[in-house]
C-alpha cells in the first residue's frame, strides 16, 4: 500500500510538474499578501536539496505567475489567471531566456518570505517547499512595457 501511494505522489507531482532546463515546480496558493502582491506556495523538484537555492525557488515562483497562474485555494487568496500565455514564452524566447537567466530580471522580482523550507523525498528526488512573495502588479507592468504580455485592456 504504501509503495503504491508512494507512486501515485511521483506520478502526481510529474504530472503537476512543469520541465524547463530540466527546472520542475508546483505552484500554489500561500497566505494574504499586501496589495501588488502575491503569495504563493512554491515546490521545487531536485536530485539533491542542497541544490534547492533561494535563486532557484525565486525562479519557479515568477515563471508560474507568469505562465501557470495560481488558483485561490486557501482564504483570502483570489485566484490569478497567468500573466503570459504559451504563445508569448514561444515568439519572445530570447526575451524569456535572458530574463530567466542566472542572477536574471526575475530576482528581482521575488522574496523567499521563509526563513524554513520543507524537504520531503519524492522517489528518486526531493521536494523543497516555501513561500515565495512576487511583486505582482511591477511584473505585470514591466511585462507590458517591454511588450511581452498583454494589457487587461488589450484585444477588448
Amino acid at each position: 500500500m504504501r509503495k503504491l501511494l508512494a507512486f501515485l505522489c511521483v506520478a502526481l507531482a510529474s504530472l503537476l510538474a512543469w520541465a524547463d532546463d530540466g527546472l520542475q515546480y508546483d505552484i500554489a496558493a500561500g497566505d494574504q499578501a499586501e496589495a501588488g502582491t502575491v503569495n504563493v506556495e512554491v515546490s521545487v523538484y531536485v536530485k539533491k536539496p542542497k541544490q534547492a537555492t533561494a535563486e532557484l525557488l525565486k525562479r519557479a515562483a515568477v515563471h508560474g505567475i507568469i505562465f501557470k497562474g495560481v488558483s485561490g485555494s486557501k482564504s483570502g487568496f483570489s485566484s490569478q489567471r497567468p500573466l503570459a500565455t504559451v504563445d508569448s514564452e514561444e515568439a519572445n524566447a530570447d526575451y524569456w531566456e535572458k530574463f530567466f537567466a542566472e542572477k536574471g530580471p526575475f530576482m528581482g522580482y521575488a522574496d523567499v518570505v521563509s526563513p524554513q523550507v520543507q524537504t520531503t523525498k519524492v522517489g528518486k528526488q526531493y521536494r523543497v517547499t516555501a513561500r515565495v512573495n512576487v511583486k505582482s502588479d511591477r511584473l505585470r507592468s514591466d511585462l507590458k512595457k517591454a511588450k511581452v504580455v498583454k494589457g487587461l485592456t488589450d484585444g477588448f
